[in-house]
């Protein structure tokens, strides 16, 4: 994620996990759900009755992308977000990207003709399109290169820090009083 003026758009990179032991139809047959909701943006996996999207969106923060991924996941019947995590895969563009370098230099790199010899090995998913590599793997071999500022990092690590105590309690009944009980907090945090 990039330092950028507030409100420009950027792309910001993480996976939800998603319940998917609500889904009345056979968990594969979510793919189409997934993409009819709009997630076109999401490269689907799955882990047992829970389902992996790598999602890969453009918005004004952090937080509009994930609110707005959680939102079309939980419009689909069945299907509950559980949990929000920054997202390791990278491909050739966001190499470049991340890097602050030309997309042509992340291709020499990527294919051993620039740089030292030994780039990392793609991630092993037969369905993509494109390879994608990890990040932490990319930027180890790189070392010497520009690593994500740490603003940019801490403000990541703090929207799905904060989205997964909400997700969290999601998972409990809150009532009224409750709700009226939080709301302090929840001002208080907005700065009200």
């Amino acid at each position: 994620m990039s330092s950028l003026a507030a409100n420009e758009p950027s792309e910001y990179g993480f996976e939800l996990l998603v319940d998917a032991s609500g889904f009345a139809s056979p968990v594969e047959h979510a793919l189409d759900a997934i993409h009819d909701a709009g997630l076109d943006d999401a490269l689907v996996t799955w882990r047992g009755d829970r389902i992996v999207l790598h999602v890969d969106r453009v918005a004004s923060s952090p937080v509009a992308a994930i609110v707005e991924a959680i939102g079309q996941v939980d419009a689909i019947p069945g299907l509950r977000v559980v949990r929000v995590s920054p997202l390791d895969l990278v491909g050739v563009a966001e190499i470049a990207r991340r890097k602050g370098k030309t997309k042509q230099w992340a291709s020499l790199v990527v294919a051993g003709k620039r740089g030292p010899a030994g780039f990392p090995a793609p991630f092993p998913l037969e369905h993509l399109a494109t390879p994608m590599w990890r990040w932490a793997d990319v930027i180890a071999w790189l070392d010497h290169g520009t690593k994500p500022s740490v603003v940019d990092i801490e403000r990541s690590a703090l929207a799905m820090s904060t989205i997964n105590a909400l997700l969290d309690l999601r998972k409990f009944d809150v009532d009224e009083t409750d709700r009226a009980a939080l709301a302090p907090l929840l001002r208080q945090a907005h700065g009200a």
